[in-house]
């Protein structure tokens, strides 16, 4: 895809490879375009790992909750703009306080519907959610300094 996305490369792949094989130049375009469309979404997949998650923009927000395995219908519910409001609810939530993580479980699911938010996925955001908020304490940690 990084090879194909400068014009003369384009060219070159096409008149001296893809020609001759009987692809037309309105196929080959459409194979750029579906690589253009692709090529963002590779980048947030190697970048997001290294980021601060207070840094994460929306899509990447949303790669998270593909990886934690967690539904469109939970991501649209919250609908976080940035990684910033992701750690912010992750804290507010990650209290030791059985009956408010209780509440926040009873408020999404009847905001969602019962038939489409379940435990299991609930327990898939808690546990992600503990990971990514211990994760920025230790990176805001690390990031101090101590003058004596």
């Amino acid at each position: 895809m990084n090879l194909l996305s400068h014009d003369n490369a384009q060219y070159d792949e096409y008149e001296h490879r893809i020609r001759h094989n009987g692809i037309s130049r309105e196929q080959f375009s459409n194979l750029i375009s579906s690589f253009a469309s692709v090529r963002p979404l590779n980048k947030i997949r190697t970048t997001t790992p290294n980021e601060f998650f207070d840094e994460w923009t929306r899509e990447e927000v949303k790669y998270w909750f593909q990886q934690n395995n967690l539904s469109d219908y939970l991501l649209n519910t919250l609908d976080f703009v940035d990684g910033s409001q992701l750690i912010t609810y992750g804290k507010l939530i990650i209290i030791d306080s059985p009956v408010h993580i209780d509440q926040e479980y009873d408020r999404l699911r009847n905001h969602i519907g019962s038939d489409s938010f379940h435990l299991n996925e609930y327990a898939r955001l808690l546990s992600g959610l503990k990971k990514i908020v211990n994760q920025s304490k230790s990176k805001e940690e690390s990031v101090s300094c101590n003058i004596l």
